[in-house]
């Protein structure tokens, strides 16, 4: 600007036309070098980190947790009473709220109804992961029929909070709206479902092996079996729920010398939510899950494959689950696979309701 506009109008005049172009270009391009340097963020590039809110009334173990948390790549914010965690809810719209059952003005369900009763919150995602030092069933079964998605019993390492926090975070697909075989999915043709004739076909081929003659154990051997290959599974399991920490493998599609494992049920949260919702969990892999797949790159143990998970049910109570792992390359799950996992689930159910499970008990008690 001084160049031309601060000089006398007569010495710019002056100038031949040739000069000024050659200066303006000059300008130009040193201008673009500027301003090329000056990387601006693409805004699609951005990725929001998943924010956690900390609600604790033990102050020190609060602001511990919270740092702990932002060092790994978490958005987090702390608060050590109900009230301020309610309106934090609110004010920040967390995607997670990790909350002690028991604060100093209230407690963790108060706060799971308070989520449940906010019109405001139809539109944000808010889960709850319930702490606690003690498994009590009452307690864990009132969270979760409560809308609770995890119940932790401390203490806990980082590690293992974080993979149960991942857990929660990934996309978790809403069964109910596809059970109708002939409806259309939810992008309308995304999924092409089979036919009423299709899954009475397959209904019927389940029921003739679940109720042959053989050892239940082989029964449900080759009824996992079935389940793998039909949905390019890499590992197809009935697991016994024994209590809110245990588990015990009875089939799996894999390996038949893993009948009696015990597992630990810390590392399987969605056994857990089935077992304590009676309700079918998929969980899609994460890959193109932007702020999951940038917190995976800390935590290498964490599985982050696609699985299925389905209840199966004893005389009215839930036995256990069938659980479906997809290999890694599967990032999505289709509807059919979906409802093919829960017809093999119900078939198990009818089995074992005519059936004298003393031989599972037997692996369970082994175990």
């Amino acid at each position: 600007h001084g160049l031309f506009f601060t000089r006398p109008q007569d010495s710019v005049t002056a100038f031949s036309a040739q000069k000024r172009t050659a200066l303006l270009n000059l300008f130009l391009n040193s201008a673009d070098r500027v301003f090329m340097s000056k990387k601006t963020p693409n805004p699609k590039m951005r990725v929001e980190k998943i924010k956690v809110l900390v609600a604790d009334d033990d102050r020190q173990m609060g602001r511990r947790l919270t740092s702990e948390l932002r060092s790994n790549d978490f958005a987090a914010e702390f608060v050590d009473n109900g009230l301020d965690a309610k309106q934090m809810i609110l004010a920040w719209y967390p995607r997670i709220v990790l909350i002690d059952l028991m604060l100093r003005d209230g407690n963790a369900f108060q706060v799971l109804k308070f989520i449940k009763s906010q019109p405001a919150l139809n539109h944000h995602k808010v889960d709850v992961c319930v702490l606690s030092g003690h498994n009590d069933h009452d307690n864990v079964r009132r969270a979760f029929q409560l809308g609770a998605k995890d119940y932790v019993v401390k203490p806990i390492t980082i590690d293992e909070l974080i993979a149960r926090l991942v857990f929660i975070a990934r996309d978790h697909r809403h069964i109910e709206k596809i059970m109708a075989p002939d409806s259309p999915s939810e992008e309308g043709t995304a999924t092409k479902k089979k036919g009423p004739n299709y899954w009475l076909q397959l209904s019927d081929l389940l029921l003739t092996q679940g109720l042959s003659q053989t050892d239940i154990i082989e029964r449900l051997f080759n009824l996992t079996r079935m389940t793998a290959i039909k949905v390019g599974g890499v590992r197809c399991s009935v697991v016994r729920f024994v209590d809110q920490n245990s588990g015990v493998v009875i089939a799996s599609s894999d390996d038949r010398s893993v009948s009696g494992l015990n597992l630990d049920l810390n590392r399987y949260p969605e056994i857990r939510l089935v077992v304590n919702t009676n309700s079918m969990v998929a969980v899609e892999n994460i890959t193109k899950h932007r702020q999951l797949k940038y917190i995976q790159q800390h935590f290498e143990k964490i599985n982050f494959n696609s699985l299925i998970v389905a209840p199966i049910m004893h005389k009215d109570q839930v036995f256990g689950v069938l659980s479906v792992r997809m290999p890694t390359k599967k990032t999505t799950l289709t509807d059919n696979e979906i409802l093919f996992v829960e017809v093999v689930a119900k078939v198990i159910s009818l089995t074992l309701n005519g059936e004298d499970t003393s031989a599972l008990e037997k692996i369970i008690r082994a175990a």
